[in-house]
């Protein structure tokens, strides 16, 4: 199947639908890895880059990695209630961490068809008021590069140079992923 073109809600957020493939199905690593794609895509569109070919201030290949990653949902949806052909929507908003590192936080849901229109995932919802029928995913991602070709042994922090997140909006203080991952 051709992936589908997301569309751009706001500045900083996209939206989705998307038939689940074989590849993208499980409570494990194959969803996650979803997941990181579709930070990948978002943080591309949004800040003006290309994030599979970007390279930092010295021509170096620069790249997102997982620094920390957090998953929950509701009784009604969790990973492990998905499999291939279900029908999901899926809205990702960045926010503003510099260039350095990239907060994304997803909202998937089993595909609506009652015709409303997607929104950007609020933190106040995300972090307070999540909908029970929601999968949510807090993504914060830290620009690197190798330190030896062929090896992510001993990455180095790189922030990609045509990286343009300064209209993003900022997460408020009271929802800093250390908060949680300390």
């Amino acid at each position: 199947p051709v992936r589908p073109v997301p569309q751009l809600l706001d500045g900083h957020s996209l939206y989705r639908r998307v038939t689940l493939t074989p590849s993208m199905c499980g409570h494990n690593y194959l969803f996650v890895a979803q997941v990181a794609d579709w930070t990948w895509d978002t943080v591309s569109t949004t800040c003006g880059t290309d994030m599979y070919h970007e390279k930092n201030g010295s021509g170096l290949p620069t790249y997102l990695s997982f620094f920390y990653l957090r998953i929950f949902g509701g009784p009604a949806i969790q990973m492990h209630h998905f499999t291939f052909g279900d029908v999901i929507d899926v809205v990702t908003s960045a926010f503003n961490f510099g260039t350095e590192s990239m907060l994304t936080l997803h909202r998937i849901a089993r595909a609506s068809g009652d015709g409303a229109s997607p929104r950007p995932v609020d933190p106040f919802e995300f972090y307070e008021r999540p909908d029970d029928s929601c999968l949510y995913v807090e993504s914060l991602n830290r620009g690197t590069r190798r330190s030896r070709l062929a090896s992510n042994e001993a990455l180095v922090k790189s922030s990609p140079a045509r990286i343009a997140a300064s209209h993003l909006p900022v997460l408020p203080d009271r929802y800093a992923p250390g908060l949680s991952y300390d």
